[in-house]
C-alpha cells in the first residue's frame, strides 16, 4: 500500500461506488457497481481462504520515513470480510499504468465490494533502525 497524503474522494450509494483521487503520486478514478451476488473465487486461486488471505486479509506495511532515519512499519485489522460481485463501470490508476503493470484502459479481471465493515489502523507505526555502517 503506499503511503501518500493525498486527498481521496469516495462517494456511494445502495448499489454504485466510486473513488477518486489526483496527487504527486498518481491518479485515480474506479467506478463499482454491486451485483448482490456472492463474489466467486479470483482466478489464479485454488480456493476462497487463499484469495482472501493474500488480497483482502487484514495486513502490515512499510514506509519509508519522512525523516529518512529507517523504514516505519503500520499494521491493518478487520473482521473476515464478506465480498459481494462488482461490475466494474471504470477503472484507471496512474501508477500501475506508469508501472506497466496495466496497459491504458485495461479492466480489472475481478472486483468485489464490501457493503461495511469495521478496521483498525494499528499507528503510530514503530520504527526500524538502519544496520550501522
Amino acid at each position: 500500500m503506499p503511503w501518500y497524503h493525498e486527498s481521496v474522494r469516495v462517494a456511494g450509494t445502495a448499489s454504485d461506488w466510486q473513488l477518486r483521487t489526483e496527487g504527486r503520486w498518481g491518479a485515480a478514478d474506479v467506478g463499482l457497481r454491486g451485483t448482490g451476488r456472492p463474489l466467486d473465487t479470483p482466478p489464479g486461486f485454488p480456493d476462497p481462504g487463499e484469495a482472501s488471505r493474500i488480497l483482502v486479509d487484514p495486513a502490515v506495511g512499510w514506509y519509508p520515513r519522512r525523516d529518512g532515519r529507517g523504514v516505519g512499519r503500520y499494521s491493518v485489522w478487520h473482521e473476515p470480510l464478506r465480498l459481494e460481485a462488482a461490475e466494474v463501470r471504470h477503472a484507471h490508476s496512474q501508477a500501475l499504468t506508469d508501472l506497466r503493470l496495466v496497459a491504458p484502459g485495461q479492466l480489472p479481471c475481478h472486483a468485489g465490494l464490501q457493503r461495511s465493515t469495521m478496521f483498525d489502523v494499528h499507528t503510530p507505526p514503530s520504527r526500524l533502525l538502519r544496520p550501522a555502517g
